[in-house]
């Protein structure tokens, strides 16, 4: 078989490798699609109802397949009987013992899909995160998609990345007024505070889309946190009267005007676990950062690494007194004092982001029994995370 013949064997090869690459370079986009739908499922980040509408949306503008073993299957059955014809006709009398002999394909040099020898392990929440945000960055992506990794960011406690994403949502959307809502939220818990235009662009929205729950939500929290026990009684019923029946919000909206109507707040409540918190930093914890530093005072479950409340502040306020009560929940629903116990601590984060980072300083953990009236701690910021 003389150098020709080689060369049409291996054009013929790169060729049929490349129409198969290109006829499923959409399928292999869908799956990764489908891939993140799943683990987005899987983590929780979606639950069975919005996960099947975005996968079965997701099935319906699928492309054909027109790759996979149909196309692969033709294709050997057209390169195949080329490759052994052109052999044949190539072999020279001189040299019988080649006579027969094919030469060996490596099908991973020739770029045909191999199939994994083993099922794809389970992706950690960084990962699927990672994977999603990178793939929207590239390719970009719907609102809904957006939304996803604002909300993925948001369950890890990454509150300036989920402001980011939110933002590219809204960006998209900006005629939606939940979507301006939950961003101007994360906003709130990245800044530690609800500003004063933000608060003013909610009573907007609210105003302008009198069926949407969530600005009327956020405005009777902070009704509740500025104290405004009657503002927040009406905004909590203004949002029971757009929830459906069935919604489980409608239980933890009723706890709330059950305490408004026993004439506390939920941060007032005096059988509840309010705490008054003594901090200070250490002498000894020298450290460059700025008094503009962002330090976070939290409760959280001893079974669980995520804060339950959490209360922000800034390094140049210290030494100060804070008080942690229900008023600071990051996930409204269930009150501190339902808690057996808590574990309260408090950290200067060097970063700003409210998960914990090397170069942070942190106040030794206390654990208390949150059933009790009320308590008093003394934290102290002393340990540099390694």
């Amino acid at each position: 078989m003389n150098w020709m013949s080689w060369v049409g064997v291996a054009m013929l090869l790169a060729s049929t490798a490349l129409g198969i690459w290109w006829a499923e370079r959409h399928v292999r986009r869908q799956r990764a699609k489908l891939d993140a739908l799943d683990s987005a499922w899987g983590l929780g980040l979606l639950d069975d109802l919005a996960f099947l509408a975005r996968r079965k949306e997701a099935l319906t503008h699928a492309p054909q397949r027109i790759g996979g073993p149909g196309i692969r299957v033709l294709a050997l059955a057209v390169v195949v009987p080329f490759v052994v014809a052109v052999i044949w006709n190539g072999q020279s009398p001189s040299n019988p013992s080649s006579a027969g002999t094919l030469p060996s394909v490596d099908p991973a040099a020739s770029g045909i899909e191999q199939q994994p020898s083993s099922t794809p392990r389970a992706r950690s929440m960084d990962e699927v995160l990672a994977s999603l945000s990178t793939r929207l960055q590239r390719e970009g992506g719907t609102v809904d998609d957006w939304l996803l990794l604002g909300r993925g960011y948001a369950s890890q406690g990454k509150f300036s990345d989920a402001e980011t994403a939110l933002h590219s949502a809204l960006t998209q959307a900006p005629e939606r007024s939940d979507v301006e809502a939950e961003w101007i939220e994360m906003r709130a818990k990245a800044q530690g505070t609800y500003a004063a235009q933000d608060q003013a662009r909610l009573i907007a929205l609210a105003a302008l889309a009198p069926t949407q729950a969530k600005p009327l939500w956020l405005l009777a929290e902070i009704a509740e946190q500025n104290g405004d026990a009657r503002m927040a009684e009406k905004r909590w019923r203004e949002v029971l009267g757009l929830l459906p029946p069935d919604s489980p919000d409608r239980a933890v909206i009723m706890q709330r005007l059950e305490t408004l109507a026993g004439g506390h707040l939920p941060g007032q409540t005096s059988g509840g676990a309010a705490m008054e918190i003594r901090l200070e930093l250490s002498p000894e914890a020298s450290t460059a950062l700025p008094p503009s530093a962002t330090v976070f005072v939290f409760a959280r479950s001893p079974d669980s690494p995520m804060p339950v409340a959490a209360h922000r502040l800034t390094l140049g306020e210290l030494p100060t007194t804070v008080h942690l009560d229900d008023s600071h929940l990051i996930q409204p629903g269930r009150r501190l004092s339902s808690y057996s116990t808590l574990l309260v601590g408090a950290r200067v984060s060097a970063s700003g982001d409210a998960r914990p980072a090397s170069g942070d300083i942190e106040a030794e953990q206390v654990l208390i029994e949150s059933s009790g009236q009320g308590h008093r701690l003394q934290l102290t910021l002393s340990r540099i995370r390694p």
